[in-house]
């Protein structure tokens, strides 16, 4: 579920109207639809005031956490070794990872609610170059697993002609009417 959408479910679960939440989170009516829709994301104060009502501000960005804080935690969904996991919610963050999920979306939150252009415009390539890594990660593996069954199937190949060549070999050295005889 997306943040959207989980901060729509939040106000739901609450009971209270878009104006009734923003008021509750310290924004106004029009900038808590502005995070219901989508088009910008909550800075680390709505999270804080969100937590005041309840709720466990990594909900929002990990779907693998109990949605209040008074729940019971759920034990994340690794993915099988070698397996990529279907979507960057379920993978469980290393102990070396410095921020986790909520605390990098709260940071660029931050750098973009700023208006340094500068800033979100590295921001943006480096996600970009990031993704790209990832897809060409992605194509130059699924390149290499088509080389391994080409050459798997070139090697059967090889031992077709070379059991083709034998067969050609042992029909040279047989006269001419020995075909026909066991035809015949």
């Amino acid at each position: 579920m997306s943040i959207a959408n989980k901060l729509k479910y939040a106000r739901s679960h609450l009971g209270k109207t878009q104006a009734e939440m923003a008021e509750a989170v310290g924004k106004t009516k029009g900038g808590w639809q502005t995070y219901e829709k989508g088009s910008a994301v909550p800075g680390g104060n709505v999270f804080k005031a969100l937590s005041e009502l309840g709720f466990n501000a990594s909900w929002f960005f990990n779907d693998n956490v109990p949605m209040l804080l008074d729940e019971e935690p759920r034990s994340p969904q690794a993915p099988a070794d070698g397996q990529p996991a279907a979507d960057n919610k379920s993978i469980p963050h290393l102990p070396s990872d410095k921020l986790g999920l909520g605390e990098s979306v709260e940071l660029l939150a931050k750098i973009y609610n700023s208006g340094n252009t500068v800033l979100i415009r590295a921001i943006a390539a480096n996600l970009h170059a990031f993704s790209e890594a990832i897809d060409n990660k992605a194509l130059a593996q699924r390149a290499i697993d088509m080389m391994d069954e080409m050459n798997q199937r070139m090697f059967a190949m090889e031992k077709d002609l070379a059991l083709l060549k034998e067969e050609n070999e042992d029909l040279k050295k047989k006269p001419p009417g020995d075909s026909q005889q066991a035809s015949g």
